[in-house]
Order: structure tokens, then sequence, then C-alpha cells
């Protein structure tokens, strides 16, 4: 196996100070040598305490690196100065509560190795019950060519939309721009999206790399009320960025954006179903010209059955609903 692969862990530090040392004691354990840049995004807890102390009494081959901001300024610019600080040939996201698995960063050298150049490998998580969406679905180890790999990332049920648990090349990251958009939620949906459109060759690692711990404070776990301005938001920029060379899996993706968006404002209140309908109605007609102009027949499907359950129950959870709901997912994916 190469041993000269030189990767950067990036870690934001904030609130976690319950499961930040399993996290740092995840990556003391690897066996490979690398590098690990922790951004200290002035978390109000004793989490980046408890980071020194582990790291001043560490000995061993990571090689830590502390960017300290002056002030909170959120998990994407703190991922982006992560980005900006790293000095390895790939970068690998690790969010703070969660844990590498032992020799996680030999498999994914090893995939490197097995395909030199590699844009993305994409990680396995430890299996969680009930977490379908962490899952990769995709039956090849590995994709090569720009079209073939932004089928792949455009539907969106294939494999999981995390930043983290991915190790990306990092010429690819600064060439193409792939920061995160701040202060938001789903970012890592939005930036999945961005590198859609760049990456050209992607490596799929069928053995457990990362363990997700799921926390009850976590952005997933927030109320659909408050994350609604956030994904009409991914909605807005995605809807903005469509490209006129290869519409076709793009505006399929914004379609099915649009109906998860519908889908999951009926689980809160009459406020965030309106917000939510305001903001796909904005981006409807024009979704609809460029389905139309682009001859993408799977996009006009989707967005009928979208538009009559916009205008034909607007409030409802309907058994008719929850199936015309899946028939328009289903169509764009």
């Amino acid at each position: 196996m190469r041993k000269n692969l030189s990767i950067s862990i990036i870690i934001p530090v904030y609130e976690v100070e319950d499961y930040v040392e399993r996290c740092i004691h995840s990556v003391m354990e690897q066996e490979y040598s690398a590098e690990c840049v922790i951004v200290d995004d002035c978390s109000t807890d004793r989490s980046m305490e408890n980071v020194r102390q582990l790291i001043d009494g560490y000995e061993g081959k990571m090689r830590f690196k502390i960017i300290t901001h002056i002030s909170n300024k959120g998990l994407s610019i703190a991922r982006n100065s992560g980005i900006d600080a790293a000095t390895g040939e790939y970068m690998l996201f690790l969010d703070s509560d969660d844990e590498l698995e032992p020799k996680a960063l030999e498999l994914f050298a090893r995939e490197v190795e097995r395909h030199p150049g590699v844009d993305m490998v994409v990680g396995t998580y430890r299996p969680i019950p009930g977490r379908n969406d962490l899952c990769i679905k995709v039956r090849k180890n590995y994709v090569t060519g720009g079209k073939r790999c932004k089928r792949l990332f455009m539907k969106e049920n294939l494999f999981p939309d995390t930043a983290h648990n991915k190790l990306v090349r990092s010429e690819l990251v600064r060439k193409y721009n792939l920061y995160f958009y701040p202060d938001i939620y789903h970012e890592d949906n939005l930036w999945k999206w961005s590198c859609a459109k760049c990456v050209t060759s992607l490596a799929f690692l069928r053995r457990p790399t990362m363990i997700y711990n799921q926390r009850s404070n976590s952005i997933t776990s927030k109320p659909i009320e408050e994350r609604m301005g956030s994904l009409v938001k991914v909605l807005s920029e995605k809807m903005c960025n469509v490209s006129r060379h290869d519409a076709g899996p793009e505006l399929c993706n914004v379609v099915g954006f649009m109906h998860r968006l519908d889908r999951i404002s009926r689980t809160g209140d009459i406020a965030a179903i309106e917000k939510a309908r305001g903001g796909i109605q904005q981006y409807f007609d024009s979704a609809l010209h460029m389905a139309l102009d682009y001859k993408v027949v799977r996009g006009v499907l989707s967005l009928m059955i979208l538009k009559f359950n916009l205008k034909l129950m607007p409030r409802g959870n309907s058994l008719l609903f929850r199936i015309l709901n899946a028939v328009g997912e289903r169509i764009v994916n």
C-alpha cells in the first residue's frame, strides 16, 4: 500500500463535549500517518479545552494543527477554514461528534492506490437501524466519466448527502471552489450538488470507515420550522445554477428536491407548509420552462404531479398525497 499519500482530516469543533474526546481518540488511534486540522469555532462548552488536553499529551503519527476563529462562524465557515489550512493531497471531513473506524485511513489510502488520482472515495458508515439514507446503493465500486458520476450524484438516494466520510482530492476542491455555503442548514446537500459538476472518478468503499453518532440536538433533529428557510435557500441555489449543457440530471435533481421540500414541510406547522409552498412556487414556472425547453420529459411529468399536490392538497398529508409524492420523486430518480 502507498504509505506516502498525504491526507488532511478536517474537524470543526462546536458544542459536543460529550462526544469530542471519542472523535479525537479515533483519529489518534489510526495507524496511518496524516495531518489533522482542528478548527476551534469558539464553542461555548468545554469541547476545545478537552481537545487541547488530549493533543498536549499525545505522542504519535498524527500531526495536529489548530485553527482558531475569533468568534463563532458556524459549521460551513469552520470547514472552509480547514480547507484553506489543509496541506494534504486529499481531504477527509469529520464532524466532532462522529468517529473514524479503526484503519479507516488505511482503507481510504488503499482505495486511492487501487485507483490512482481518483477524485473522490465514498466511505461506508457502521450500520444504523432505520437510517437507509446513509447506505450506499451504487452497485459498482468504481465509476469514471463526468456524465456517469454526475448522474450518480444527482440521484440523491444512491449514496449519502453528507460531506463527511468522503475522501476528496484537494486539488479538485480548490480548482472548482468546492467550499461550503455559509449560514444555512443542509449545506452538505448543496456541496454534493457542486461536486457533481466536477467529479470525474468516484470509488466506493464497502467496509465501514466511520461511526455516525445520532444526537438529540443535531441539525437533522431540529424542527422543520427551523430548517425550512435553509431548505428553500438550497432549492434557490440549485435552481439558479442549472447548467445548459447537461440540464437533464440537474433539473431532475431540482424537481426531486421540490417534492422532498413539499413532503417534509407537511410534518411541520401551517407556517412551515406555507413557506415551503412559496419557495417551490417561486421556481416552479422556471423549472417547467427549462424541462420543456430541454425536453426533460421526466421533469415535466414530475412537475405536473407536484402542481396537483400544491394546488389541490395545500395543507393535507393524505394517503393520495403520499402516493403521488412518492411517484413524483420516483420519476426523477
